[in-house]
This record gives C-alpha cells, structure tokens and sequence, in this order.
C-alpha cells in the first residue's frame, strides 16, 4: 500500500482506480469516432461534396439514426451537416462548433500526409482519407 494520502492506481485484481486508472482507460481506448471511421467515410465525403480544400470530424454517429458531422471550411467557417441513412444531407452554418482537437479523426477528400489512412466504401473503392486535423498540409 501506498504512503496515506494517495490512492492507488491499481485497484484489487489488477483492475485501474481513480482518477488515474480512469485517465490510463481512456487513453488505451480508441474514441468512438476511431472505431466508427469506416461507418462515417461515406456521410463524410458526401458532406464535402467536392470541397477538396475542407474537412470533416464527427460529432455523433449512432448508425441508425443521422449522423452529424463538422465540415471545416479552409476559411474558418464551419458547417452541421446531418446525413441520413437514406443518403440525404442537409449542410447548415454552426458558428457555435468548437474547433476540433488535435487528434481527432477527420476525413478528407485528399491525402495530405503519411500517416492518412485510406477510407472506402462498402464496395472496396477508395472514397477519401482519415487522418486528424492537424494533417491538413
């Protein structure tokens, strides 16, 4: 046991406690958006259309319901978009949409760097690419 005062990060049967344990399993999972970057491929391109120049990060994705992205304008300005499982979208101004973080998944039309990772669609073909925003050039 440690010195009184301190909790311990490892709890009984190896298990993470505490602030730390939960800080140490974050850092181990992948995000939500990381493991649905296969799913969002799709809605991403079609909300960029053929903006090459923007990206996009994903704000919720359920696979049921829509799913609402951020399309990032080179200009700073930053659109909703809400795509929709029958392949509608609908692109609104989001002035209020935070910017994303460094190492959030994004999608872009173009690769940009070495570390992109190609996206492709349930046919195999490659639509895009994911990467994070910090990518960009």
């Amino acid at each position: 046991m440690g010195p009184p005062g301190r909790r311990a990060a490892i709890g009984h049967g190896g298990r993470a406690t505490g602030w730390i344990g939960a800080a140490l399993l974050a850092l181990a999972a992948p995000s939500a958006a990381a493991q649905a970057l296969p799913s969002w491929g799709h809605s991403a391109q079609r909300c960029l259309g053929d903006d090459s120049s923007a990206f996009v990060t994903l704000r919720r994705f359920d696979g049921q319901e829509a799913t609402v992205l951020v399309v990032h304008r080179r200009d700073g300005s930053m659109e909703q978009c809400l795509f929709v499982p029958d392949g509608r979208i609908a692109l609104s101004p989001w002035p209020g949409a935070r910017p994303p973080r460094a190492d959030e998944p994004a999608f872009f039309l173009e690769r940009r760097c070495p570390t992109a990772r190609p996206a492709q669609d349930a046919q195999g073909r490659a639509i895009g690419w994911f990467a994070t925003p910090v990518c960009r050039e």
